[in-house]
């Protein structure tokens, strides 16, 4: 039992800490503007929230819908406000905001874990 418990709290914190870094090097990436370090989290579906615009899109419309957001913007700067793990799944959610010269936007990430421990974006909303 006791050897049960611990696979279970070490399997959890690398589980956790694999979330960590990839909020990290996600807030990174939205810091610099990089989107193409973005990118390669996006799920196969993904529920997309940018500004007006709501729909479900595949992978490859994700990225073409937020590579054009995000191409006219100057970006100075990215901060998580909140972040934290949700009841029931293995997944993590981020809000945060962007900085921009054309102004403030928030950004809410959903981000779960799939059974061989990649982490995907299944929700990005961008809000102003």
């Amino acid at each position: 039992m006791k050897a049960l418990m611990m696979i279970t709290l070490v399997m959890g914190s690398v589980w956790s800490g694999n979330q960590a870094n990839v909020i990290a090097n996600i807030s990174s990436a939205l810091k610099s503007g990089n989107t193409s370090a973005i990118n390669q989290y996006f799920a196969n579906s993904v529920d997309v929230t940018i500004l007006d615009f709501q729909d479900f899109l595949d992978k490859g419309a994700t990225i073409a819908k937020v590579n054009a957001f995000f191409a006219d913007k100057s970006i100075s700067g990215y901060k998580i406000i909140h972040e934290g793990k949700s009841k029931g799944r293995d997944s993590v959610y981020t809000i945060g905001t962007l900085k921009t010269q054309q102004g403030n936007y928030k950004i809410y990430m959903f981000i779960t874990t799939s059974h061989e421990g990649s982490n995907f974006i299944e929700e990005i909303k961008i809000e102003q």
